[in-house]
């Protein structure tokens, strides 16, 4: 199973919910995320800094590239990425193959 993954202090704390203790009232922080047995969910460890209250809580969660809501700039640069490379290798594989035939 794979392992839980500690989480940075470079993710801003606003990009995920942070419960209040229940203990303190002072807001917890996310300290790991670790996938669920069920697909699509996560498994959340929030942890108090002040009294060291720990919640654990269930998150679903959306892969972001299956997601409909995808931006399409973003599949527009994928797209043209993937043309660009089909290209070069292309290029390639002619000069390749001129280079065998002058042989």
């Amino acid at each position: 199973m794979p392992q839980s993954q500690r989480l940075s202090s470079a993710i801003p704390p606003v990009a995920f919910e942070r419960p209040a203790c229940p203990k303190c009232k002072a807001p917890k922080m996310l300290v790991s995320i670790e996938p669920a047995r069920a697909r699509g969910v996560d498994l959340h460890t929030f942890e108090c800094a002040v009294c060291n209250h720990v919640l654990k809580t269930l998150a679903a969660y959306e892969d972001p590239m299956k997601s409909r809501a995808l931006d399409a700039g973003f599949r527009a640069s994928v797209q043209f990425v993937r043309r660009r490379t089909d290209r070069v290798v292309a290029q390639r594989a002619r000069q390749g193959a001129a280079g065998v035939s002058r042989a």
